[in-house]
């Protein structure tokens, strides 16, 4: 049974999330899709690696409940959001 990857990652991650979704397509032949969740997604296109897709995701899309718990936190928020 395959199952999707889901890798929550912020800005400063994106050159290793890349060779995260590289390695995990070699190594690990039982998952199917590969979803990243960003704080903004813009400027990244979903696209594929070797017949598996690769898809970016907005925080806030994926938990919309978080847009108005986070106003309330000072400290981090993107890190405890993820």
């Amino acid at each position: 049974m395959k199952a999707d990857v889901f890798i929550p990652a912020s800005y400063k991650d994106l050159n290793k999330v890349r060779f995260v979704v590289e390695q995990l397509v070699k190594y690990c032949p039982d998952i199917a899709d590969i979803h990243i969740c960003l704080p903004d997604k813009t400027g990244t296109e979903d696209h594929e690696v070797n017949g598996h897709k690769v898809f970016y995701h907005n925080d806030f899309d994926v938990l919309p409940i978080m847009r108005e718990f986070i106003k309330h936190i000072r400290f981090r928020p993107n890190w405890i959001l993820q």
